[in-house]
């Protein structure tokens, strides 16, 4: 069996597609319990894919095992200068916007930059993304560094691209997940014909609709704009 051979995935190099994790897990009622082996026909198009098959039983619409088989999280420069106690912390927030989920929930993305006062120089500088599940909910949020928003952003047009190739798919239960240095993740899944999308910030996740994802490119491509385009105001 052959996952996903519809998709016609279009590229060799994986550096045109994402560079901290981009997972590909597709689910099979036929496949032994936890059963896991790389893919040999999508090998060459991915960066760091791999296949799950599942029994029915552990089936779920979006699999946090699928994040369990990325590369184990890490701390971002902007959560590692968060962190910092002793001193001065100035933080500069411009809004981007924010993208509507199923259910009354939603992202809220923000340009975020750091740095101590008279050390200008040594900003960290990156993007502040807040998933809410329901609106009279706190939500999370996740932090994503300005060196990870190219590779985010290749990512989701990747994904668009393979959704627009799958219609009409009825293969296997089939999820691709695109996982970020910290604790965001954003992906699609394809069940029955149908594609949904979705986004996670640590345990809290978001249903959207699969043409939000360019939309979220878009709000990433305009807070990097942002970032590289303007300087940060001096202090001292």
């Amino acid at each position: 069996m052959r996952p996903m051979t519809r998709f016609g995935f279009g590229t060799n190099n994986a550096a045109e597609v994402a560079r901290p994790t981009l997972c590909l897990v597709g689910m099979a009622a036929q496949r032994r319990p936890g059963a896991l082996r790389p893919d040999t026909l999508l090998r060459p198009f991915l960066y760091n894919v791999q296949l799950s098959y599942p029994t029915a039983e552990m089936r779920c619409p979006v699999a946090d095992s699928a994040v369990a088989i990325a590369a184990d999280i890490q701390r971002t420069k902007l959560e590692s200068f968060l962190g910092r106690k002793g001193s001065i912390l100035i933080k500069v927030f411009h809004d981007l916007g924010a993208l509507s989920g199923t259910y009354a929930s939603g992202l809220e993305l923000s340009t975020l930059r750091l740095f101590e006062p008279g050390n200008e120089q040594n900003c960290t500088e990156g993007i502040q993304i807040l998933v809410r599940p329901g609106d009279r909910e706190q939500g999370h949020t996740s932090f994503l560094d300005l060196d990870e928003v190219e590779s985010l952003i290749a990512g989701l047009a990747y994904m668009t691209s393979c959704i627009a190739q799958s219609q009409g798919y009825r293969g296997d239960y089939t999820e691709m997940i695109f996982s970020t240095r910290g604790d965001f993740s954003v992906g699609f899944y394809l069940d029955q014909g149908k594609a949904q999308a979705f986004v996670k910030s640590a345990y809290d996740r978001v249903f959207i609709a699969p043409g939000t994802l360019p939309q979220l490119g878009s709000l990433l491509q305009a807070g990097k704009a942002h970032l590289v385009s303007t300087s940060v105001v001096r202090t001292a």
